[in-house]
């Protein structure tokens, strides 16, 4: 059984205030360093994403007093600024870190009291991993190599009644020459080698 929590409504939140006029009454010290960095209108934009649930255009409406076929793109602008996204960043992880236990509460219900095998089984999958008892394989793979040196070719030759050919099963090296050399620099003029160059 899951349960269902119904996002809050707007005017729930601020009663008869304006959304902007509420987020300008909180203080500083309750937002973040990439909040407090930004402007009034940014920062009731992220507000109204993150905290209330609204998408971007009814979050532009809160913050801007523009014709209401821009707000899409009033909107979309906000939602792509680099310092917007480090607030909704920023907001989102102080909200899941304050949520986290509740959330874990239901997955636990879900995961004891839940009606299909599936569901139990993730739920209890993610409170395991949560709790830091995360599924592991292991896997244990053992090598066992026998060298098993045969007769040689001569005892081959022998087990069947036969003679080895003499050069055949000697190792011969080869002969090696050793010597030192040094460069010598030419003497005298290259003329005449043209040909060769």
């Amino acid at each position: 059984m899951t349960a269902v929590v119904p996002k809050p409504k707007v005017r729930d939140i601020i009663a008869d205030k304006a959304l902007m006029q509420h987020v300008a009454t909180i203080p500083n010290r309750e937002w973040g360093p990439a909040m407090q960095a930004l402007d009034l209108r940014a920062r009731t934009f992220v507000f109204a994403v993150v905290k209330l649930g609204m998408d971007h255009t009814k979050a532009a409406r809160e913050v801007s007093d523009a014709n209401p076929d821009n707000l899409g793109r009033i909107g979309y602008r906000f939602a792509h600024r680099e310092d917007v996204l480090a607030g909704m960043r920023e907001m989102l992880s102080r909200q899941f870190v304050a949520e986290a236990p509740d959330m874990l509460r239901v997955i636990t219900q879900v995961a004891k009291y839940g009606v299909r095998d599936a569901d139990r089984i993730k739920a209890a999958k993610t409170v395991l991993d949560v709790a830091g008892f995360a599924a592991e394989q292991r896997i244990a793979v053992s090598h066992e190599h026998t060298i098993n040196a045969g007769p040689t070719l001569a005892e081959l030759y022998r087990s069947v009644g036969l003679t080895p050919p003499k050069g055949l099963l000697t190792h011969d090296p080869g002969v090696v020459i050793d010597a030192d050399f040094e460069e010598v620099e030419p003497e005298g003029s290259t003329a005449g080698l043209e040909d060769l160059l």
